[in-house]
């Protein structure tokens, strides 16, 4: 059984040197194949990468370090990136009360109204409630943060306040 591309239909014979050489149109779509391949290998690595860079922002949201946070949303990782509970750097950073990864997340353009993919549901703002930190409060705040938005529970940021003795 022979290639596809080696069928007597795509060979012709060079005349002035007895060799075969393939056709225009068959080279064409031999090359076609051998783009769509490499394409897909390099989306495969591309996807690879980003999901790396987005683990690293998570992991350095919830350490609060902003150098680091910096430096990975500049090489591609993104503000909405989520670990299997549905928690984005800024629900990380928030809880943990760091400030500056706060600020650099949300001047990224991370969302302060995500809410955590749990069955809970809660919202950044009831995140950063427990965390405690009352710059990270006003940083959310000053970004449209929903002072009434709810978790899926029903619970809003002051009820974990009130539960958390944070009042």
């Amino acid at each position: 059984m022979s290639a596809p591309w080696l069928s007597p239909d795509s060979i012709r014979s060079d005349k002035t040197s007895g060799q075969a050489v393939r056709t225009n149109g068959e080279t064409r779509r031999i090359m076609n194949r051998i783009t769509s391949c490499l394409i897909t290998v390099l989306l495969l690595v591309a996807n690879a990468q980003a999901d790396d860079l987005n683990a690293d922002l998570l992991a350095a949201a919830s350490t609060g370090n902003t150098r680091r946070i910096t430096e990975l949303l500049g090489q591609g990782a993104t503000t909405d990136a989520r670990n299997k509970d549905g928690w984005t750097p800024l629900i990380f950073a928030a809880k943990a009360g760091h400030r500056e990864s706060v600020e650099v997340l949300l001047a990224n353009g991370a969302d302060a109204n995500a809410h955590s993919a749990t069955k809970i549901g809660s919202t950044v703002l009831c995140f950063a409630v427990e965390g405690g930190n009352l710059k990270v409060l006003e940083a959310l705040l000053a970004h449209k943060a929903d002072v009434n938005g709810k978790s899926r529970n029903g619970m809003t940021p002051l009820n974990y306040a009130a539960g958390n003795g944070k009042l």
